[in-house]
């Protein structure tokens, strides 16, 4: 089984699991979708081993984590649409229409602000790929520090999406290679510092970020790449440990263990394919389901 198939079976679990949260079981329930979410326990553990995958193999690790950056900004608007809560149900006899404010209390804003420009301006004096990242999380962070509520609608929501998981998880693997290679340097040290902000102010927000879950998979998968036991093992435990001793929900371990059976089949050897439409259609499907649940509430 190519890369590519595993990511069709991940993306269409995914877009079942959305459209039963936003139309069945936790939105407007027009269905019962508990089932259906169960079910699309198994798209996680294959996206976070894509993600390990196309490290691996990418030409230009630089480029494939701007690139899921670039469309974790893009889908965030789409992600707001579709799953802020109050997106999701009819409009309540208080419930403020407008609002524009800071994700975060101001004095934590400047504080942090100013770390990231201090350290940007210690980088640039080396001219280093660090630099690059850095760069990166500054854009990130502030694409995220508003949140915009329109006529009822929020725009901009809290809540951020899966895709800065992936990049926290990234950013761990990056500087562990970069240590590996060139040890600990200060220039290293005010990336990490730069990194540590980010995953702390922007992972707690994101999907699969309670418990640091998401970036634990991430990195595990990363360790035993190379062994296929290994792997496998590490998603079963991750699920039952995530899903059913933190969570108490033991059909959601159990699907999320199931996708081992696809991981097993992974064949590297074929090539990957497609590349493009997965970035591509992440926001798209979402932005597709929050245009329509928008759509409800505003007949509602």
């Amino acid at each position: 089984m190519s890369i590519t198939a595993i990511k069709l079976v991940a993306a269409f679990t995914m877009i079942l699991d959305h459209i039963a949260e936003v139309f069945g079981f936790a939105g407007w329930q027009f269905f019962s979708g508990s089932i259906i979410r169960n079910i699309a326990r198994i798209s996680f553990p294959l996206f976070a081993f894509s993600i390990v995958n196309g490290w691996q193999y990418t030409k230009s690790k630089y480029e494939y984590f701007s690139n899921i950056a670039l469309f974790a900004i893009i889908s965030q608007i789409p992600y707001s649409l579709a799953f802020a809560v109050t997106n999701t149900i009819p409009f309540g006899t208080h419930e403020v229409l407008y609002y524009v404010g800071f994700s975060y209390k101001i004095y934590v804003l400047i504080f942090f602000v100013f770390v990231l420009l201090l350290n940007g301006s210690f980088m640039k004096k080396y001219s280093t790929d660090l630099e690059k990242y850095h760069k990166v999380l500054f854009l990130i962070f502030l694409c995220y520090i508003i949140n915009i509520k329109i006529n009822g609608i929020w725009i901009l929501y809290e809540k951020l999406n899966v895709l800065n998981t992936f990049l926290c998880g990234l950013l761990i693997l990056y500087h562990y290679e970069y240590i590996k290679k060139n040890g600990i340097d200060k220039v290293c040290i005010s990336s990490i510092m730069s990194s540590v902000i980010l995953i702390l102010l922007v992972n707690c927000r994101a999907e699969y970020g309670d418990y640091f879950a998401g970036i634990a998979l991430i990195v595990l998968l990363y360790f035993s790449y190379n062994k296929k036991l290994l792997r496998c093992i590490v998603i079963i435990v991750w699920s039952f440990i995530v899903y059913a001793l933190l969570y108490h929900n033991v059909k959601n371990a159990l699907f999320s263990a199931l996708s081992v059976l696809f991981v097993i089949l992974y064949d590297k050897n074929k090539m990957p394919y497609f590349k493009k439409f997965f970035y591509i259609l992440y926001p798209l499907h979402i932005f597709i389901i929050g245009i329509i649940s928008v759509l409800i509430k505003l007949q509602t």
